[in-house]
């Protein structure tokens, strides 16, 4: 908690209940009796000015509410969407754990002897199917480098492009349920002092040589002319960063020719993933006795974290739209209240006078549904200027989506009618006898 934050909270709060209580108390002060009572008779519900004001602030209240729901159903919509996204590897049936071989000071060629005798250890696990590592998981974007790919000149003309990256192990593409496309994955030939390669994904080699044959082609790190790597496969795209994105290029280098240090352990299995996890680790411990698991759990799990930006949003959106919606219906609720107490008299009269009950209450919520109306269109012209601006937060939604946008208004407008129904059906039923005597 920042006490600069709760400083500026409290104070903005004493600001805000200062100054509209400040208002109306200076305007009191100052009222003219005379004027106040030739034009507030009692069968009215104030000035004309004062009525102005306060439909203007009830209005100002539907339309930013109307912002704040339409806003949290489109990001509700949007995360719904994203959990049946399908992910692009087999998450349901991959545990994986954490692991790091320059921390417990193991390096070079004995750090990959370590890591293939952990994969074989792995794999004689009841129901593994596969086991590999990477340097990454998919949906988790922390690794880029500036690379220059043979052949192709990126549009900024910097000659280089800045390319996401793994390093995995040979076992990697099949413990994750990613297939090879073109080519072959790597294997255990791929070793250091062997010619240096690179896999590619979908994405990367239809942006870097689209209609042609990716096998063979090379590509280097921008600072070292001499690092070429050819391409010996194409693997299907995996999201790099989060769920739901756009396929992004990306390439992968083998453990075999670039020593691992902090990797992810993967396995695959018919059955529950959760269940290899004890496994695994004394797998782990079993190699090397230095060897500490930093993290661990299954790859379903893992994505649905990744969701957990998009999730705070909504839920911030979901509570600040339930707020809003909750101050306008107190808003419309206190001036249908005053006003009709204000006019509880001429309510009496028209109820002595044989006026329809019903009909005073439908007149009643008529004219505040007017004021409504007025805050809905302002709103609806809010939400045309905001809406566009979540569309790279949203996903498989559009900006102005009809349903939710038809849904939104139509929510506030009920709420809207029930909070103005209330009072006006109390005041119906007002005894006219004892609305003329008070």
């Amino acid at each position: 908690v920042d006490v600069r934050v709760v400083f500026f909270t409290a104070g903005l709060m004493v600001s805000t209940g200062l100054f509209f209580g400040l208002i109306p108390a200076l305007r009191s002060s100052r009222m003219d009796v005379a004027g106040t009572l030739r034009d507030d008779a009692r069968t009215t519900s104030g000035g004309r000015g004062v009525r102005r004001v306060r439909n203007a602030l009830v209005a100002l209240q539907v339309a930013v509410s109307l912002v704040l729901i339409l806003g949290a159903g489109l990001l509700g919509r949007s995360l719904a969407a994203l959990q049946n996204v399908d992910p692009g590897v087999d998450a349901d049936h991959v545990a994986w754990l954490r692991t790091d071989f320059g921390q417990a000071g193991i390096t070079g060629d004995e750090a990959r002897v370590a890591l293939r005798e952990v994969e074989s250890r792995f794999m004689s696990l009841p129901g593994v199917a596969a086991a590999g590592a990477t340097s990454r998981l998919p949906a988790q974007g922390n690794a880029s480098t500036t690379t220059v790919v043979e052949g192709y000149e990126p549009k900024a003309g910097t000659g280089a492009v800045e390319l996401a990256f793994a390093v995995v192990s040979p076992g990697y593409f099949d413990a994750v349920g990613l297939s090879m496309l073109q080519g072959r994955s790597f294997t255990s030939d791929d070793a250091a002092g062997t010619e240096t390669v690179v896999v590619v994904n979908d994405a990367a080699a239809r942006q870097f040589w689209p209609g042609q044959d990716p096998l063979g082609r090379r590509m280097r790190s921008q600072g070292r002319a001499d690092s070429w790597r050819s391409v010996v496969g194409v693997v299907e795209d995996a999201p790099v960063e989060r769920l739901g994105e756009r396929p992004q290029p990306m390439f992968y280098f083998t453990t075999g020719q670039a020593a691992p240090s902090s990797v992810y352990l993967v396995a695959h299995t018919d059955g529950d993933p959760a269940g290899l996890l004890a496994g695994m680790r004394a797998a782990v411990g079993a190699v090397r006795s230095t060897l500490t698991v930093s993290g661990q759990g299954t790859l379903a799990s893992h994505l649905g974290e990744s969701l957990s930006g998009p999730r705070v949003a909504t839920t911030a959106m979901a509570a600040f739209s339930l707020l809003g919606l909750l101050l306008a219906a107190l808003g419309i609720y206190a001036v249908v209240a005053f006003s009709v107490a204000r006019r509880s008299a001429e309510l009496g009269i028209r109820i002595a006078l044989g006026a329809d009950r019903g009909g005073l209450v439908r007149a009643v919520v008529g004219e505040i549904v007017a004021t409504v109306a007025l805050g809905l269109a302002v709103g609806i012209g809010l939400c045309v200027l905001a809406a566009p601006h979540l569309g790279t937060a949203l996903y498989d939604v559009q900006p102005l989506d009809p349903a939710t946008f038809v849904g939104s208004v139509a929510l506030l407008l009920l709420v809207s009618i029930g909070a103005a129904w209330l009072p006006a059906r109390r005041a119906a039923a007002v005894d006219p006898v004892e609305a003329l005597r008070t």
